[in-house]
Protein backbone atom coordinates (compact mmCIF):
# COMPACT_ATOMS: atom_id res chain seq x y z
CA UNK A 1 0.00 0.00 0.00
CA UNK A 2 1.47 3.41 -1.33
CA UNK A 3 1.97 6.38 1.32
CA UNK A 4 -1.79 8.13 1.55
CA UNK A 5 0.33 11.69 0.69
CA UNK A 6 3.12 11.93 -2.06
CA UNK A 7 6.47 11.32 -1.45
CA UNK A 8 7.71 11.95 -4.80
CA UNK A 9 9.77 15.04 -3.00
CA UNK A 10 12.67 14.94 -0.13
CA UNK A 11 14.96 16.85 1.26
CA UNK A 12 17.94 16.38 3.48
CA UNK A 13 20.24 19.12 4.91
CA UNK A 14 23.47 19.17 7.32
CA UNK A 15 21.06 19.21 11.05
CA UNK A 16 19.99 15.76 9.89
CA UNK A 17 21.63 13.17 12.63
CA UNK A 18 24.06 11.17 10.83
CA UNK A 19 24.14 13.42 7.77
CA UNK A 20 27.49 13.62 5.81
CA UNK A 21 30.34 15.91 6.98
CA UNK A 22 30.89 18.56 3.69
CA UNK A 23 34.12 20.02 4.29
CA UNK A 24 37.77 21.26 2.74
CA UNK A 25 38.40 17.75 2.40
CA UNK A 26 38.22 15.74 -1.08
CA UNK A 27 34.91 13.66 -1.45
CA UNK A 28 32.71 15.32 0.79
CA UNK A 29 30.33 16.77 -1.53
CA UNK A 30 30.38 12.89 -3.12
CA UNK A 31 29.52 11.39 0.01
CA UNK A 32 26.54 13.65 0.62
CA UNK A 33 25.50 13.38 -2.81
CA UNK A 34 25.80 9.58 -3.08
CA UNK A 35 23.79 9.37 0.41
CA UNK A 36 20.94 11.37 -0.81
CA UNK A 37 20.91 10.50 -4.85
CA UNK A 38 21.54 6.41 -4.28
CA UNK A 39 21.84 4.92 -0.80
CA UNK A 40 19.71 6.73 1.58
CA UNK A 41 21.15 7.16 5.32
CA UNK A 42 20.46 7.12 9.74
CA UNK A 43 19.87 3.63 9.79
CA UNK A 44 17.51 3.08 12.30
CA UNK A 45 16.00 0.10 13.99
CA UNK A 46 13.03 -0.31 16.07
CA UNK A 47 13.16 -1.62 18.99
CA UNK A 48 9.72 -1.31 21.44
CA UNK A 49 5.66 -1.55 20.28
CA UNK A 50 5.30 0.08 16.91
CA UNK A 51 1.65 0.60 16.59
CA UNK A 52 -1.18 1.85 13.78
CA UNK A 53 -3.86 4.31 15.25
CA UNK A 54 -6.21 7.02 14.13
CA UNK A 55 -4.64 7.06 10.88
CA UNK A 56 -0.81 7.42 12.11
CA UNK A 57 1.67 4.28 12.35
CA UNK A 58 4.43 5.63 15.33
CA UNK A 59 7.73 3.71 15.27
CA UNK A 60 9.67 3.39 18.90
CA UNK A 61 13.17 3.28 19.09
CA UNK A 62 15.58 3.81 22.20
CA UNK A 63 18.70 3.98 20.50
CA UNK A 64 19.05 8.06 20.22
CA UNK A 65 17.22 10.68 17.97
CA UNK A 66 17.12 9.69 14.19
CA UNK A 67 17.78 11.59 11.18
CA UNK A 68 13.86 11.90 10.40
CA UNK A 69 12.50 15.71 10.25
CA UNK A 70 8.36 16.53 9.61
CA UNK A 71 8.23 16.29 6.14
CA UNK A 72 11.00 14.22 5.47
CA UNK A 73 10.65 11.00 3.70
CA UNK A 74 11.41 7.82 5.16
CA UNK A 75 12.31 4.11 3.79
CA UNK A 76 10.49 1.66 5.83
CA UNK A 77 10.86 -2.14 5.61
CA UNK A 78 10.91 -5.60 7.66
CA UNK A 79 7.09 -4.24 9.04
CA UNK A 80 4.40 -6.11 9.15
CA UNK A 81 1.50 -5.49 7.69
CA UNK A 82 3.46 -5.09 4.52
CA UNK A 83 1.90 -1.75 3.73
CA UNK A 84 3.54 0.00 6.34
CA UNK A 85 7.30 -1.10 3.80
CA UNK A 86 8.65 1.48 1.54
CA UNK A 87 7.93 5.38 1.43
CA UNK A 88 6.71 7.28 4.15
CA UNK A 89 6.34 11.31 4.41
CA UNK A 90 6.99 11.76 8.45
CA UNK A 91 4.17 13.98 10.15
CA UNK A 92 5.80 13.58 13.96
CA UNK A 93 9.09 12.93 15.54
CA UNK A 94 10.36 12.91 19.13
CA UNK A 95 13.98 12.04 20.29
CA UNK A 96 12.42 8.33 20.81
CA UNK A 97 9.58 8.03 17.99
CA UNK A 98 8.52 9.11 14.54
CA UNK A 99 4.97 9.58 12.84
CA UNK A 100 3.48 8.78 9.63
CA UNK A 101 -0.19 8.87 7.68
CA UNK A 102 -1.45 5.47 6.93
CA UNK A 103 -4.64 4.46 5.58
CA UNK A 104 -3.99 0.95 7.34
CA UNK A 105 -6.44 -0.45 10.19
CA UNK A 106 -5.42 0.19 13.85
CA UNK A 107 -3.42 -2.50 14.84
CA UNK A 108 -0.13 -3.92 16.37
CA UNK A 109 3.32 -3.87 13.68
CA UNK A 110 5.30 -6.22 13.84
CA UNK A 111 8.73 -7.87 12.55
CA UNK A 112 12.15 -6.51 12.42
CA UNK A 113 11.73 -2.84 11.56
CA UNK A 114 14.06 -0.33 10.31
CA UNK A 115 13.81 2.90 8.50
CA UNK A 116 16.43 5.68 6.45
CA UNK A 117 16.19 8.79 5.27
CA UNK A 118 14.84 7.87 1.34
CA UNK A 119 17.27 8.07 -1.45
CA UNK A 120 16.07 9.65 -5.10
CA UNK A 121 16.71 6.37 -6.68
CA UNK A 122 19.40 7.36 -8.68
CA UNK A 123 22.14 4.71 -9.78
CA UNK A 124 25.86 5.52 -9.71
CA UNK A 125 26.92 4.37 -12.77
CA UNK A 126 30.91 4.48 -12.55
CA UNK A 127 32.99 5.52 -10.03
CA UNK A 128 36.91 6.03 -9.28
CA UNK A 129 38.69 7.54 -6.08
CA UNK A 130 36.63 10.84 -5.50
CA UNK A 131 35.12 10.94 -8.82
CA UNK A 132 31.23 9.36 -9.54
CA UNK A 133 29.13 9.51 -12.36
CA UNK A 134 25.34 9.19 -11.12
CA UNK A 135 22.26 8.67 -13.29
CA UNK A 136 18.21 8.65 -12.38
CA UNK A 137 16.57 5.52 -12.83
CA UNK A 138 12.83 6.51 -13.37
CA UNK A 139 12.27 5.60 -16.86
CA UNK A 140 10.24 8.99 -17.34
CA UNK A 141 13.84 11.22 -17.10
CA UNK A 142 15.97 12.07 -19.72
CA UNK A 143 18.51 10.10 -17.72
CA UNK A 144 21.17 12.35 -17.94
CA UNK A 145 24.67 11.25 -16.80
CA UNK A 146 26.45 13.30 -14.25
CA UNK A 147 29.65 13.06 -13.79
CA UNK A 148 31.04 14.58 -10.31
CA UNK A 149 34.79 15.41 -10.00
CA UNK A 150 35.71 16.08 -6.58
CA UNK A 151 39.14 15.32 -6.04
CA UNK A 152 39.75 19.25 -5.27
CA UNK A 153 39.63 19.27 -1.45
CA UNK A 154 37.11 22.96 -1.97
CA UNK A 155 35.00 22.51 -4.80
CA UNK A 156 33.21 19.60 -7.27
CA UNK A 157 33.34 20.02 -11.24
CA UNK A 158 30.46 18.81 -12.61
CA UNK A 159 29.73 17.80 -16.76
CA UNK A 160 26.70 16.47 -17.72
CA UNK A 161 26.67 13.77 -20.75
CA UNK A 162 24.53 12.20 -22.83
CA UNK A 163 25.52 9.25 -22.72
CA UNK A 164 28.72 7.75 -21.53
CA UNK A 165 30.88 4.43 -21.17
CA UNK A 166 33.57 4.82 -18.92
CA UNK A 167 33.68 7.08 -16.00
CA UNK A 168 36.19 9.52 -18.21
CA UNK A 169 34.30 9.10 -21.31
CA UNK A 170 30.97 9.94 -22.86
CA UNK A 171 29.13 11.58 -25.64
CA UNK A 172 27.60 15.29 -26.01
CA UNK A 173 29.07 16.93 -22.80
CA UNK A 174 28.63 20.34 -20.98
CA UNK A 175 31.26 21.86 -20.32
CA UNK A 176 32.34 21.66 -16.45
CA UNK A 177 30.65 24.27 -14.14
CA UNK A 178 31.80 24.06 -10.33
CA UNK A 179 29.73 23.49 -7.17
CA UNK A 180 31.39 25.33 -3.93
CA UNK A 181 32.75 23.22 -1.15
CA UNK A 182 34.43 24.85 1.60
CA UNK A 183 35.91 28.21 0.99
CA UNK A 184 37.92 28.38 4.30
CA UNK A 185 39.47 24.86 4.12
CA UNK A 186 40.02 22.53 6.66
CA UNK A 187 37.48 19.42 8.36
CA UNK A 188 35.21 21.29 9.87
CA UNK A 189 31.60 21.03 8.70
CA UNK A 190 29.77 23.34 6.69
CA UNK A 191 26.16 23.70 5.89
CA UNK A 192 24.41 21.52 3.11
CA UNK A 193 20.66 21.41 1.71
CA UNK A 194 19.75 18.78 -0.48
CA UNK A 195 16.10 18.60 -2.33
CA UNK A 196 14.83 16.74 -5.20
CA UNK A 197 12.80 13.68 -7.29
CA UNK A 198 13.09 11.12 -9.37
CA UNK A 199 14.31 13.14 -12.16
CA UNK A 200 16.43 16.51 -10.97
CA UNK A 201 17.71 17.70 -7.70
CA UNK A 202 18.80 21.26 -5.92
CA UNK A 203 22.03 20.94 -4.07
CA UNK A 204 23.16 23.97 -1.64
CA UNK A 205 26.42 24.74 -0.09
CA UNK A 206 27.30 26.98 2.41
CA UNK A 207 31.52 27.37 1.22
CA UNK A 208 31.65 30.28 4.15
CA UNK A 209 29.57 29.05 7.07
CA UNK A 210 30.77 28.03 10.15
CA UNK A 211 27.70 25.78 11.40
CA UNK A 212 26.24 22.86 10.05
CA UNK A 213 22.88 23.61 11.10
CA UNK A 214 23.06 27.18 9.15
CA UNK A 215 22.93 29.37 12.67
CA UNK A 216 25.16 31.42 11.64
CA UNK A 217 23.05 33.05 8.57
CA UNK A 218 25.66 32.50 6.20
CA UNK A 219 24.06 31.78 2.07
CA UNK A 220 24.33 28.65 0.63
CA UNK A 221 24.89 28.90 -3.47
CA UNK A 222 22.39 26.85 -4.77
CA UNK A 223 23.03 24.03 -7.70
CA UNK A 224 21.29 21.82 -10.09
CA UNK A 225 20.92 18.81 -12.11
CA UNK A 226 18.20 16.89 -13.74
CA UNK A 227 15.05 17.82 -15.96
CA UNK A 228 13.22 20.61 -16.17
CA UNK A 229 9.52 21.28 -16.41
CA UNK A 230 9.37 21.15 -20.08
CA UNK A 231 7.06 23.61 -22.14
CA UNK A 232 7.46 20.90 -25.22
CA UNK A 233 5.12 17.95 -24.91
CA UNK A 234 7.23 15.10 -24.85
CA UNK A 235 10.53 16.65 -24.95
CA UNK A 236 13.18 14.37 -25.23
CA UNK A 237 16.13 16.19 -23.82
CA UNK A 238 14.95 18.96 -21.20
CA UNK A 239 17.98 17.88 -18.54
CA UNK A 240 19.81 21.64 -17.47
CA UNK A 241 22.60 21.38 -15.43
CA UNK A 242 23.56 24.89 -13.14
CA UNK A 243 26.47 25.73 -11.55
CA UNK A 244 28.95 28.87 -11.24
CA UNK A 245 32.14 29.82 -12.80
CA UNK A 246 33.63 30.06 -9.71
CA UNK A 247 33.88 27.64 -6.89
CA UNK A 248 32.69 30.66 -4.68
CA UNK A 249 29.57 31.69 -6.57
CA UNK A 250 25.91 31.60 -6.41
CA UNK A 251 23.72 30.18 -8.81
CA UNK A 252 20.28 29.34 -8.40
CA UNK A 253 17.90 32.42 -6.79
CA UNK A 254 20.42 35.36 -7.62
CA UNK A 255 21.31 37.00 -10.79
CA UNK A 256 25.12 36.78 -10.52
CA UNK A 257 26.96 35.16 -13.53
CA UNK A 258 26.22 31.27 -13.59
CA UNK A 259 26.85 28.63 -15.90
CA UNK A 260 24.04 26.88 -17.14
CA UNK A 261 23.65 24.25 -19.90
CA UNK A 262 20.51 22.04 -21.73
CA UNK A 263 21.46 18.88 -23.24
CA UNK A 264 20.09 20.16 -26.07
CA UNK A 265 17.44 22.77 -27.64
CA UNK A 266 14.11 21.95 -27.51
CA UNK A 267 13.99 21.14 -31.63
CA UNK A 268 16.79 17.84 -30.73
CA UNK A 269 18.56 19.88 -33.11
CA UNK A 270 22.54 19.98 -32.11
CA UNK A 271 24.23 19.18 -28.96
CA UNK A 272 24.24 20.62 -25.68
CA UNK A 273 24.55 24.14 -25.37
CA UNK A 274 24.47 27.57 -22.74
CA UNK A 275 21.24 28.92 -21.81
CA UNK A 276 19.83 31.13 -18.89
CA UNK A 277 17.62 30.93 -16.23
CA UNK A 278 15.55 34.10 -14.47
CA UNK A 279 12.85 34.99 -12.39
CA UNK A 280 12.32 38.28 -14.88
CA UNK A 281 12.89 40.25 -11.34
CA UNK A 282 16.39 41.56 -10.76
CA UNK A 283 18.15 41.04 -7.39
CA UNK A 284 18.04 38.08 -4.95
CA UNK A 285 15.21 35.76 -4.05
CA UNK A 286 13.87 37.68 -1.04
CA UNK A 287 16.50 40.42 -1.22
CA UNK A 288 15.16 42.40 -4.05
CA UNK A 289 12.26 45.35 -3.64
CA UNK A 290 11.01 44.80 -7.44
CA UNK A 291 7.56 44.15 -5.51
CA UNK A 292 7.82 45.37 -2.26
CA UNK A 293 8.28 44.68 1.15
CA UNK A 294 7.63 41.42 2.52
CA UNK A 295 4.70 41.19 3.82
CA UNK A 296 2.60 42.74 0.74
CA UNK A 297 0.15 44.88 2.18
CA UNK A 298 -3.18 43.80 -0.35
CA UNK A 299 -2.91 40.41 0.33
CA UNK A 300 -0.30 40.13 3.81
CA UNK A 301 1.58 37.53 1.84
CA UNK A 302 4.76 36.37 0.59
CA UNK A 303 4.88 36.79 -3.45
CA UNK A 304 6.36 33.77 -4.76
CA UNK A 305 6.81 33.04 -8.47
CA UNK A 306 8.92 30.36 -10.81
CA UNK A 307 12.55 30.37 -11.87
CA UNK A 308 11.86 30.06 -15.93
CA UNK A 309 14.56 28.39 -18.29
CA UNK A 310 15.64 29.56 -21.78
CA UNK A 311 15.51 27.41 -24.57
CA UNK A 312 19.10 28.46 -25.07
CA UNK A 313 21.38 31.93 -25.49
CA UNK A 314 18.64 33.69 -23.92
CA UNK A 315 14.90 34.65 -23.50
CA UNK A 316 14.46 37.28 -26.53
CA UNK A 317 16.50 35.11 -29.18
CA UNK A 318 15.03 31.48 -28.04
CA UNK A 319 12.03 32.22 -25.83
CA UNK A 320 11.10 30.42 -22.59
CA UNK A 321 11.73 26.25 -22.57
CA UNK A 322 9.75 25.78 -19.01
CA UNK A 323 10.50 26.37 -15.64
CA UNK A 324 12.54 24.56 -12.51
CA UNK A 325 10.83 22.03 -10.66
CA UNK A 326 9.86 23.09 -7.25
CA UNK A 327 11.98 26.09 -7.05
CA UNK A 328 10.58 29.69 -5.84
CA UNK A 329 11.92 33.15 -6.10
CA UNK A 330 10.09 36.02 -4.04
CA UNK A 331 10.49 39.53 -5.98
CA UNK A 332 10.26 41.12 -1.93
CA UNK A 333 12.74 42.27 0.52
CA UNK A 334 12.96 41.95 4.33
CA UNK A 335 11.80 38.35 3.90
CA UNK A 336 14.97 37.11 6.27
CA UNK A 337 13.51 39.74 9.56
CA UNK A 338 10.45 37.53 9.17
CA UNK A 339 12.09 34.14 8.55
CA UNK A 340 15.05 33.94 10.80
CA UNK A 341 16.24 30.68 10.55
CA UNK A 342 17.40 28.44 7.84
CA UNK A 343 16.26 25.84 6.85
CA UNK A 344 12.86 25.23 7.77
CA UNK A 345 9.29 24.75 6.60
CA UNK A 346 6.98 27.86 5.74
CA UNK A 347 3.30 27.98 4.62
CA UNK A 348 3.28 29.07 1.02
CA UNK A 349 0.49 31.46 0.44
CA UNK A 350 -1.81 32.16 -2.74
CA UNK A 351 -1.06 30.21 -5.34
CA UNK A 352 0.75 27.93 -3.19
CA UNK A 353 -1.48 27.59 -0.32
CA UNK A 354 -1.09 24.03 1.02
CA UNK A 355 2.47 23.76 0.18
CA UNK A 356 5.39 23.32 2.99
CA UNK A 357 8.18 25.28 1.22
CA UNK A 358 11.86 24.66 2.30
CA UNK A 359 14.10 27.85 3.17
CA UNK A 360 17.44 28.93 1.85
CA UNK A 361 19.19 31.57 2.92
CA UNK A 362 21.08 32.83 -0.32
CA UNK A 363 23.17 36.17 -1.65
CA UNK A 364 25.12 36.90 -4.97
CA UNK A 365 28.25 36.67 -2.54
CA UNK A 366 28.58 33.79 -0.25
CA UNK A 367 31.48 35.08 1.52
CA UNK A 368 28.51 37.62 3.75
CA UNK A 369 25.87 37.00 5.70
CA UNK A 370 23.07 35.93 3.85
CA UNK A 371 20.77 39.28 2.72
CA UNK A 372 18.14 36.74 0.76
CA UNK A 373 15.91 33.28 1.12
CA UNK A 374 14.83 30.93 -1.87
CA UNK A 375 12.09 28.38 -1.73
CA UNK A 376 11.67 24.87 -2.64
CA UNK A 377 8.21 22.90 -2.57
CA UNK A 378 9.00 19.94 -0.59
CA UNK A 379 5.35 18.94 -0.35
CA UNK A 380 5.44 18.00 -4.24
CA UNK A 381 4.83 16.69 -6.89
CA UNK A 382 7.21 18.82 -9.13
CA UNK A 383 5.46 17.23 -12.18
CA UNK A 384 2.24 16.32 -13.69
CA UNK A 385 1.84 12.52 -13.34
CA UNK A 386 1.47 10.93 -16.80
Amino acid sequence: MASPVDTSVKFAHSSMAGAATVNGQAGSRLAALKAFLVTGFGLKSIDGAATIVGGKCRLPFSSGVSAAMVGSVIQVSGATPAGLNGEQKVTAVSTSWVEFATALPDGSVTGSISFKIASLGWEEVFSKTNVSVFRPTDPASSRPYLRVDDTNANYAALGMYESMTDVDTGFNATTDVFWAGYGLGGATGVHWTLAGDSRAFYFGVSPFGTAVNGADGYPEAVYFCGDIVSDRNGDAYPALLVGASTDTEGAVFTDVSSRCFLMRRASGIGLAIPTVIDSFFSGTSGYTSAMGSFPSPAANAMLLGPLHVADGGTFASNGRRGVMPGALFCPQDAVRASITRSPTLVEGTGTYSGKKLLTINVASSMNTTAGGMGFIDVTGPWRTPA
